[in-house]
């Protein structure tokens, strides 16, 4: 034990060789399970200062590493060997992470946590490009994995993880904060009032400003369909980088958290600003990526958060994202398209229920999605089409409640044959049949 306190001792010294010393000897300490497993016990009691103790000295030593990177690069002097001690000392608070997820208690876990977030978060320099960013996106990710540690994790370190993780995604700054910013269309609305008091001849002369500014404009006002095409037209998808693949990784974790403060009266633009932050995701990857699968597996745990609480939300990003998803169909990884069915399964009653002001992009919408799925069995990575082996024909009788349940349709069912691939199948066909359905339905109202 005297041998140990003299290791977490060297662990804050002002002297390399010292601190390089002490991390090789945290690594030989605690490389026997037993020493691992006891480490928190004295007199058959928790005594969980004892881990706390070991992670503070080493994120002391992380501290001193970082400083000395940042001092060597505002002198111009970085080199490997500060940027190789950063290194290490971030990938000991790893190792040591991923050994001790069993035994350490909520207050540990949350220094770790805390220590991590705040380092990726720094606003010293882009923290992505430093030498420790990946092995603290995969320490918070081995943490969050044990369901026991993602349930005591506070709402607002859940949120600051939340944020962190679409920022370094869709490449804006880590620090930045969205789940208390204020509603864009109520900032306009505020900037407006203030010039309520002007009379109204300034009124109407900033109304006639306002047209000969949009009458000089050489470039032609879009609809927001145009609009949305236009946009796919000319984006280009970003190169990925391994951080943002374990981020895109980690995120499903939190959403699935039953503690997820996503509906907390004391987050009111959380839920906004994470479906604004999915629709810009598909802005910024429009094409098959390794973020995908990973991307539509939050999506849809987003959305079974959202569908009954915020129909409102969903409503939008079904309209604004339909066509973007339509074309992910295009991928031939059936895995993405098994994700991808659920989620338009969901989103097409947000897309058709309100038809007063976009009726004809609703048609548009469902054409498209029924043409992509009409020529699926045809190619060689599709759907495989559905299997008369696998279905049993009979006749739901009237009255007998049988067709409201699920893979039941009026005169057959999934019979005994019946795997997880036709049941891709018939929702792949049960989809298309509603698109053709509801376009039939629209266009008989309006002619």
């Amino acid at each position: 034990m005297r041998n140990t306190l003299s290791v977490l001792a060297d662990l804050k010294s002002s002297k390399v060789k010292t601190r390089e010393e002490a991390l090789k000897s945290i690594r030989e300490i605690f490389a026997k399970d037993t020493v691992v497993a006891n480490w928190h016990l004295e007199n058959g009691r928790e005594e969980q200062k004892n881990w706390l103790s070991v992670f503070q000295a080493i994120f002391a030593t992380v501290a001193v590493e970082y400083d000395d990177y940042l001092k060597a690069i505002r002198d111009k002097k970085a080199g490997d060997a500060t940027s190789r001690r950063l290194g290490y000392a971030a990938a000991t608070v790893r190792w040591l992470t991923e050994r001790t997820i069993p035994y350490i208690s909520r207050n540990v876990m949350q220094s770790v946590v805390n220590h991590c977030t705040q380092m990726l978060a720094g606003r010293k320099l882009n923290s992505m490009t430093t030498p420790y960013a990946l092995d603290y996106v995969k320490t918070l990710k081995a943490l969050l994995s044990y369901p026991a540690h993602l349930d005591h994790l506070n709402p607002g370190t859940w949120v600051n993880i939340v944020e962190l993780s679409f920022n370094v995604l869709l490449g804006d700054k880590p620090s930045d904060a969205f789940a208390c910013e204020g509603d864009e269309e109520e900032e306009e609305e505020e900037e407006m009032d203030v010039d309520s008091g002007a009379g109204e001849d300034d009124d109407e002369h900033k109304i006639a400003g306002r047209k000969r500014l949009r009458g000089a404009s050489a470039t032609p006002i879009l609809s927001p369909r145009k609009r949305l095409a236009a946009r796919r037209n000319t984006r280009v998808s970003a190169v990925v980088s391994q951080e943002q693949v374990e981020f895109a990784s980690l995120l499903p974790l939190l959403m699935a958290s039953d503690k997820s403060p996503l509906l907390s009266r004391s987050y009111p633009s959380l839920a906004k600003g994470v479906m604004k932050r999915l629709q810009r995701f598909l802005e910024r990857y429009p094409a098959e990526s390794t973020l995908l699968h990973d991307y539509l597996t939050l999506l849809s745990t987003t959305l079974g958060h959202l569908a009954l609480n915020r129909k409102d939300l969903v409503q939008h990003f079904a309209k604004e994202t339909w066509e973007s998803l339509v074309a992910l169909w295009s991928t031939k990884d059936k895995r993405i398209k098994e994700d991808l069915i659920v989620i338009l399964k969901l989103l097409y009653h947000y897309l058709v229920s309100d038809l007063s002001d976009s009726a004809q992009d609703c048609v548009d919408g469902l054409t498209q999605l029924w043409s992509v799925f009409d020529t699926e069995s045809e190619k060689r990575w599709g759907i495989d089409a559905l299997s008369l082996d696998a279905l049993r024909l009979e006749v739901v009788q009237p009255g007998s409640g049988s067709g409201q349940d699920p893979l039941v349709a009026k005169t057959f069912r999934a019979g005994v044959n019946f795997d997880p691939n036709q049941s891709v199948s018939w929702a792949v066909l049960e989809l298309q049949a509603d698109c053709a359905g509801k376009v039939r339905s629209i266009t008989w109202k309006t002619s």
